[in-house]
């Protein structure tokens, strides 16, 4: 049901591959099932000093990626939100309702229909990582979730410190990703 690839730091479970979650069933025939894979990434700098050091090309990829939205420290790649939704009278909803009901109409932009996610495991965010949804979690044994639970709490605990150090690192040199993507990636390679 769950297997841990300790190589990547990730969680895997053939079950993804047919999803049963009701939270994650398209809302209509129409719109693809993907399961979770329907929320829009945010690579933090763990993952881009990843694609820095093992395959710059991908780091540029997903910097000028059409949907990406570029924050100081941070990329968020928007997911693709399929057309259907915008004929949705949405305006009884409050923000957080909307965003639930778009996230079920949307598509991460790396996911590929029969494939799964196209980014290398060594390039997936935490929560891509890590995501299990209850229908899967709530058929694992006790010792199984607890072992998931443990190798979550490592991941976002290496993400966040690494986060929080090398921001403020960049942050007194004076470098941001929106600035200056090109001192980013040579910083990282830099401490190598």
């Amino acid at each position: 049901m769950l297997e841990i690839d300790n190589t990547y730091n990730q969680l895997l479970s053939r079950a993804c591959l047919n999803c049963l979650d009701p939270q994650f069933q398209p809302p209509k025939d129409t719109v693809e099932k993907v399961g979770c894979c329907s929320y829009s990434p945010t690579f933090q700098l763990l993952d881009i000093f990843r694609m820095c050091n093992d395959n710059v090309d991908q780091f540029w990829s997903i910097y000028h990626h059409p949907a990406a939205i570029i924050h100081p420290y941070s990329i968020f790649v928007k997911a693709e939100v399929d057309s259907a939704f915008d004929q949705l009278n949405t305006q009884s909803l409050s923000p957080l309702e909307k965003d639930d009901k778009r996230t079920s109409y949307s598509i991460c932009q790396f996911f590929r229909k029969g494939k799964g996610c196209s980014l290398h495991p060594q390039f997936k965010n935490a929560v891509c990582r890590t995501f299990i949804c209850t229908t899967i979690e709530e058929q694992l044994t006790s010792s199984d979730q607890k072992t998931m639970k443990e190798m979550i709490k490592k991941v976002y605990q290496e993400t966040r410190d690494f986060q929080a150090i090398h921001s403020k690192n960049l942050k007194s040199q004076f470098i941001d990703l929106r600035d200056n993507p090109k001192a980013i990636v040579h910083y990282f390679q830099s401490i190598n």
